[in-house]
């Protein structure tokens, strides 16, 4: 059975995926976990390695490779130095079996280590340990890093 999530609305998205990763039962998403290409590669059906599970082992797989994919994707999509997290939801959210929250991990990260800063629906900058909310910004900051993790566009 092939289930395909058809809502534009990231908030039904991150549902969809919250009950998979709940349930942890035996849908299988073929592919990685991370940010993929949508299409069907039959030669993933061959491989025991290319089925996401949803499970423990999984989801750590699955950090490892947001925090490695997530900045660059990230910057590469700024205009002008700020991108909405809506637009980012919006870019790779059919991308990606990882729930908002997990999204959310990366950049809070690179906030803390003054990567990115956060930037309220107000205005206002947030403080690196407030949680990262749909309605945020991420915006490179005046004085960017020496040894960045975003590496160059």
């Amino acid at each position: 059975m092939l289930l395909a999530h058809l809502s534009k609305h990231q908030a039904a998205r991150d549902k969809m995926l919250s009950v998979h990763w709940d349930q942890q039962n035996l849908f299988r998403h073929i592919g990685k976990g991370s940010l993929f290409e949508m299409g069907f590669d039959h030669r993933l059906l061959e491989s025991k390695d290319a089925l996401f599970s949803f499970r423990e082992d999984d989801e750590k797989k699955l950090i490892v490779e947001l925090v490695n994919e997530l900045p660059r994707r990230v910057v590469n999509s700024m205009d002008q130095g700020v991108l909405s997290v809506t637009e980012l939801l919006s870019q790779i959210g059919n991308l990606t079996t990882a729930q908002n929250e997990m999204i959310f991990g990366v950049p809070q990260e690179l906030a803390c280590e003054g990567e990115l800063e956060i930037e309220k629906k107000d205005g206002g900058r947030k403080k690196t340990s407030t949680r990262i909310q749909v309605s945020d910004k991420l915006v490179r900051p005046a004085q960017p890093l020496l040894f960045s993790k975003f590496g160059q566009r």
